[in-house]
Parts: structure tokens; C-alpha cells; sequence
């Protein structure tokens, strides 16, 4: 069971979906994707996702690919945070 991957990009022309997170098996091989359970589906309620799954209406135009929206944070930029110095 995978938990707590996120899904951050959907190309619908090639039926793929790419999750950020650690997914287990070989490469290759199919896995089964649920909705997210306890803390991080009410954390992600900001998402108008269609939950359970996606029906398309006739005569509307969809995307072909839906990108997560890009974060304004660098993930690699800390705080700089004094050292330690056991002399204090």
C-alpha cells in the first residue's frame, strides 16, 4: 500500500500519473492509487479535486496535462539558525 504520495502531475493522452513520494514494487509495474485517508485529505480540501474520480462532461475541453501549482518557498533554502556553542 502506498501512503501519503502526492500527485503532481496527470497527462490524460497518455494515461500516466506522476506521484512524488516513495512507491514500492519494480519499475514497470502497476499499482493500486485511493483516495488520500486521515490528515492529508483535509489538508488538501483547498483542492477542488472531483472526488471519488473524474467523469468527463460531452462537449467541454479539458487540459491535457494538470500541473500542481508551483510553491513561491525554495525547498532547499533554510533558516539560518545560530550554532551551538556550549561556551553560553
Amino acid at each position: 500500500r502506498v501512503t501519503n504520495c502526492t500527485v503532481f502531475r496527470i497527462e490524460s493522452t497518455r494515461n500516466l500519473i506522476f506521484l512524488k513520494g516513495a512507491v514500492p514494487g519494480s519499475a514497470g509495474h502497476p499499482i493500486k492509487i485511493f483516495d488520500g485517508r486521515g490528515i492529508t485529505w483535509y489538508r488538501n480540501t483547498y483542492i477542488k479535486a472531483p472526488t471519488p474520480t473524474f467523469i468527463p462532461k460531452p462537449g467541454l475541453e479539458y487540459p491535457v496535462t494538470v500541473q500542481m501549482p508551483a510553491t513561491s518557498e525554495d525547498p532547499f533554502l533554510y533558516p539560518e539558525r545560530p550554532r551551538y556553542d556550549p561556551r553560553k
